[in-house]
């Protein structure tokens, strides 16, 4: 069975995760449409990227038969001599990858560009690139610099968007190359993963065993898991607000199953405390002290202020950068006095243009 660099991926958040794809796909949740959304704008960014590369040739698919003959098609770019490919893939050793760019900067030499929508380069972007690099140089390339392109958070639209200004380069080579051993290590789990029949343990637990510095592998999975189990009780530990992996291993360890059943005296977190205490009561938690203390530093008149925005990977207006919030819209209630009436104004910007300064202006 072909391992892809998507299948490694799932595999080192958790060995589940792989077997269930490519096993029991149905157990798994549909993309939701935050998560399109998400791809879709990292679609986008990659348009910009590749404009960094002149005569780039652009490969990848849109069908099942394209995705096929893709190979095919990228090993002919290759022979002739194509000096920058988008969107190629490569397969070796029942290992295949679709790689964002390749750049030829000599004779049989190439250099990695992965792209992404983040803005900076991440530890576990290096997995990811150790698994290209591991494809590549087992079909005979030689791997020159290992680079990430990603946002640059403090561009600002002005006109056109400037590939040049949106876009930062960080050099990986070194982080990505310290992975060599790791990498193939558990290129062979996965591949005895998926010559078993069986599927693994479903714990949260096993989630990011190789200890990637990614907060939300655990959490992923997690969602994953009470998804699969809809059975679970509501107050089972696996709806602690926000666990770690250890955590939930010692409480399976335990034999902890029920959020009403760990102990008061532990080391977890506030927020932990107070939701074991108000589930071991079945009773709301309700500090009125500390709402006394509040409500008495109040003086009037009181305002409520509440307002939505948006943000937008690649900026929409002038002036504006990437994955900033700005408001368009807002409520605002006033209370002068105890005994007073509750006056209300609201605004909603629903022009296609710049919505601070008239947002500003009414407020």
């Amino acid at each position: 069975m072909i391992l892809s660099k998507s299948d490694y991926m799932l595999f080192l958040k958790h060995p589940a995760w792989l077997w269930l794809k490519k096993f029991e796909k149905h157990r798994l949740p549909e993309i939701d449409e935050n998560t399109q959304a998400m791809f879709d704008a990292g679609h986008e960014f990659e348009m910009y990227a590749e404009q960094l590369y002149q005569d780039g040739v652009k490969l990848g698919f849109d069908n099942f038969s394209k995705y096929g003959s893709l190979t095919h098609r990228t090993k002919d770019a290759v022979d002739g001599g194509a000096k920058t490919i988008f969107q190629g893939r490569f397969e070796a050793n029942d290992l295949t990858c679709i790689i964002d760019i390749l750049d030829n900067v000599s004779d049989g030499v190439w250099d990695l560009i992965e792209i992404k929508s983040s803005t900076r380069a991440k530890p576990e972007h290096n997995y990811d690139l150790a698994f290209q690099v591991k494809v590549l140089e087992d079909s005979g390339f030689s791997v020159r610099n290992i680079s990430v392109i990603h946002i640059n958070k403090t561009y600002q639209r002005n006109g056109d968007i400037d590939p040049k200004g949106i876009t930062e380069i960080t050099n990986v080579t070194e982080s990505v190359r310290e992975l060599k051993d790791i990498t193939e290590k558990q290129i062979t789990k996965a591949k005895q993963l998926l010559e078993n029949h069986n599927i693994p343990d479903l714990s949260p637990r096993w989630a990011n065993q190789i200890g990637v510095s990614s907060t939300s592998w655990f959490q992923e999975w997690l969602d994953t898991y009470k998804h699969i189990h809809p059975e679970l009780d509501p107050y089972s530990i696996y709806y602690l607000s926000y666990p770690n992996a250890k955590q939930i291993g010692e409480l399976e360890d335990t034999g902890i199953k029920l959020i009403k059943d760990i102990p008061e005296n532990n080391d977890y977190r506030e927020k932990h405390q107070i939701q074991i205490k108000t589930t071991k009561n079945d009773k709301r938690t309700i500090n009125k002290d500390k709402i006394k203390a509040f409500l008495d530093t109040f003086t009037y008149p009181l305002y409520f202020f509440d307002y939505e925005t948006y943000s937008s990977l690649i900026p929409i207006f002038d002036n504006e950068s990437p994955y900033v919030d700005y408001p368009f819209q807002y409520s605002f209630h006033i209370l002068d006095a105890p005994d007073g009436d509750v006056r209300h104004t609201e605004y909603i910007h629903q022009e296609n243009s710049v919505s601070i300064p008239p947002l500003v202006e009414k407020l």
